[in-house]
């Protein structure tokens, strides 16, 4: 026994290092699996998922274990103070990837393991977003872009090129502003010589309710809270953004009319009285327009053997289709001289008629029109129908939600639910559906595919194939406003989107574009793309078997060959105003909406809202497979097709401001976390419903509370201590730079519906 003693205490050496040396291990969890990190919370992989350094981590001073909701609540009627912190809670975690996949192999389970040490944790990335966005709140710089005024604005006169020839000095300036005041009109030079170059037929000008169309007046300079957006830009989209809209010189034309507060007469001499609102017809307007320059137009015409049941009341014109042309400015003819200005993708001259396009209002029988709603329709049937001379026509696309009312079996029901949901001067402009009617458009769909929310692009497709005259149609959603001229901001987003090469296209479209981060849109960041992706960037149509591609032919083989040619001049078949990302890799749950079969696993796009612009084509593409019995849920249908077809789909950058003074490294990584610095391919993606409270400061996103706080204050409104006419007299009207705006959520509360059906 005596000689084994040395072996013995050997061994029981070596367990004992073993032991303290594993503990060692195990308490800073070193031994813990992958996919238990962080207990059971959105998979994610450290902090080298999203390419940070522990350098960068907001350090744990202010750490809360507690963070704020990620999808705040419908805002009061008074939204907190930007400066006050949040109110924290912690975000729903849904089951560890293990219970969810028993085929995940984990270390030996140990009580260690189970129970990691809480002080020795990362914070999730959500954490680490919650803490940011508090300490930022607490800085003076916190909610400096609410109570922009017209007293302090920045940069007047800095307007060049196209944007200059747009402004001609107003005669008369309005009383409460000592700053210049400028008729604002964004339209070519109608008839000119440089317009008959590219231009088909003659343009002749239409009528508004009270006579001629006029122009909107606007402020020369911007608020220097809104130098620059942090995300998007105005620069790729060509917008001039060293303007400024105040409420009365946007909407006085359109019936926006202070009580006890002196206006120009010339501003709101154009605007609709309550009785001449009541009896305007805008439908008919739009009508007349059309058919007064159809010689710019395609011969197509309605489709009216399968129309919907309102075409008798509709009006539907005969009007256009056609290739659209790149839009050109009188003050420049010369090709080269418009290169060397920046105005890449001039086409050659060249004479085709000009393609129109359908804007279509979403709403339904809930809606209670307030002035504002009316006022906003007003100037989007007048800026960009009646002023362009029918180049875009507008509709209210109703949806009727009570399914007692038969509105399609029925003409007085129609009729009835037409005069109790929407006001006399847009009837005409009306087009009214239910959910029942769908099963009679598409019976090979199952009805779990036409439910609330799956189905949105259905009426579009069958509007698209009744009216085969508009070779594009803009979903316009309801709840959002563009402070700036919505003919500027359309035409604007179709120029970029037309210019854009298909080489590095999808790769781009799957990012928030963040100009301090990526560099110039049209250089360093197509580099950026190439250099990370090269031949692996999407090239032409990623299909299977079952689905013949309709998009063009590839020009070569290899997208690392072309040189930014392909797609240049191309229309895009979608503009979305929201990154285009690709939902595998996370927890978005809309990937999981596909019915029937596409042969195999479907390789997917999405695109959170449905603020989009889709051509003619990519409708008629999503109308034959619904036919089939194949169908994609509303925010993966349109770009998971253009995907799977090889149509161009292009994510235009339009700017977004915060109320929080972010830095580009924080919003690359709360929004661009994927593992190539993408939006999507991520399970800390910011559309997952957990993480959407990333948006919360923004002005542009449907969960955040700043688009109805900013569109308060713009209408004269208190909140939050700012805005309303005592603070104004003290400070200034609220003026604000061409910006989109939503969703507005709990406004009515605020501006209240219309008094009577039919006034102002």
């Amino acid at each position: 026994m005596p000689r084994f003693r040395p072996g013995i205490a050997l061994v029981f050496g070596l367990l004992l290092v073993y032991f303290v040396f594993w503990r060692g291990l195990a308490t800073h969890g070193v031994t813990q699996h992958t996919v238990d990190i962080f207990d059971g919370s959105e998979t994610h992989s450290g902090v080298g998922s999203v390419g940070l350094d522990e350098d960068n981590l907001v350090g744990n001073d202010i750490y809360d274990d507690n963070p704020a909701p990620p999808s705040p609540k419908p805002p009061s009627s008074k939204p907190p103070n930007p400066k006050a912190p949040s109110p924290k809670a912690s975000s729903p975690k849904p089951p560890s990837p293990t219970a969810a996949n028993p085929e995940v192999a984990t270390e030996e389970p140990d009580v260690e393991e189970q129970e990691p040490d809480a002080e020795d944790s990362s914070p999730s990335l959500q954490e680490q977003f919650w803490e940011e966005y508090e300490k930022l709140g607490r800085n003076e710089t916190a909610g400096a872009i609410f109570g922009s005024t017209i007293n302090h604005l920045v940069d007047s006169g800095g307007h060049a090129g196209f944007a200059a020839a747009a402004l001609t000095p107003a005669k008369s300036p309005m009383p409460y502003s000592q700053n210049p005041l400028y008729r604002y009109s964004p339209y070519p030079e109608y008839n000119t010589k440089a317009w008959n170059t590219s231009n088909f037929g003659t343009y002749r000008p239409c009528e508004g309710p009270t006579g001629p169309v006029g122009d909107v007046r606007v402020f020369d300079g911007h608020p220097a809270m809104f130098e620059e957006p942090l995300m998007g830009s105005y620069v790729p989209l060509d917008i001039d953004s060293n303007l400024c809209f105040e409420r009365q010189t946007r909407l006085g034309a359109y019936g926006f009319i202070e009580e006890n507060f002196p206006s120009a007469p010339n501003i709101t001499k154009r605007a609709p009285t309550n009785d001449a609102s009541a009896t305007t017809n805008w439908g008919e307007l739009q009508r007349v327009c059309a058919q007064l320059n159809a010689d710019r137009f395609a011969e197509t015409q309605a489709n009216s053997s399968n129309s919907h049941k309102t075409e008798g009341r509709l009006n539907s014109t005969a009007s256009v289709n056609g290739t659209r042309l790149h839009r050109r400015n009188d003050t420049i003819v010369d090709e080269a001289e418009a290169r060397k200005q920046g105005l890449h993708g001039l086409p050659k001259h060249d004479i085709k008629p000009k393609p129109r396009t359908a804007v279509l209002i979403r709403t339904h029988s809930g809606q209670q029109f307030t002035k504002n709603d009316r006022q906003s329709i007003r100037s989007l049937i007048t800026e960009l129908s009646l002023r362009s001379g029918g180049e875009y026509q507008v509709w209210l696309m109703m949806e009727v939600t009570d399914p007692d009312i038969p509105i399609w079996t029925d003409s007085d029901a129609y009729d009835f639910a037409l005069d109790s949901y929407v006001p006399t001067e847009f009837h005409n402009m009306t087009i009214m559906w239910n959910a029942a009617i769908t099963k009679d458009w598409y019976p090979e769909l199952p009805q779990t595919s036409k439910t609330e929310g799956k189905a949105h692009w259905l009426v579009v497709q069958k509007f698209s194939q009744d009216h085969p005259e508009y070779e594009f149609v803009w979903n316009w959603n309801m709840d959002m406003r563009y402070t700036g001229h919505h003919y500027n901001l359309l035409e604007k987003l179709a120029d970029f989107a037309r210019v854009q090469p298909r080489k590095g296209l999808w790769e781009r479209n799957e990012r928030f574009y963040i100009p301090s981060v990526h560099g110039p849109y049209h250089t360093k960041f197509r580099k950026t793309i190439e250099d990370a992706y090269g031949s692996k960037m999407i090239w032409g149509p990623q299909s299977n078997t079952d689905i013949t591609p309709i998009g063009p032919p590839k020009p070569v083989s290899d997208p690392t060959k072309d040189d930014y040619k392909w797609g240049v001049g191309e229309d895009a078949d979608l503009i979305s105003l929201a990154p285009i990302f690709n939902p595998t890799n996370t927890t978005w749950t809309g990937q999981s909406e596909v019915w029937g079969t596409f042969g195999g696993k479907l390789q997917s796009r999405a695109s959170i809202g449905t603020q989009i612009r889709i051509s003619k084509m990519l409708l008629s593409v999503m109308h034959a497979e619904n036919l089939k019995g194949n169908h994609l849920g509303s925010q993966i249908g349109p770009a998971t097709m253009a995907l799977l077809h090889g149509l161009k789909p292009v994510f235009a950058p339009i700017p977004m401001f915060f109320d929080r003074a972010w830095t580009g490294e924080s919003l690359q990584k709360y929004f661009n976390p994927g593992p190539e610095g993408q939006s999507g391919s991520s399970e800390n993606s910011p559309f997952i419903a957990e993480f959407e409270g990333r948006f919360d400061s923004t002005t542009w996103y449907s969960k955040s509370a700043t688009p109805n706080r900013l569109h308060i204050n713009w209408l004269g409104r208190k909140d939050s201590g700012i805005g309303g006419p005592e603070w104004e007299k003290k400070n200034g009207r609220i003026c604000l730079p061409p910006m989109l705006i939503g969703a507005l959520t709990g406004v009515q509360r605020h501006l209240g519906p219309s008094p009577e059906p039919d006034s102002a």
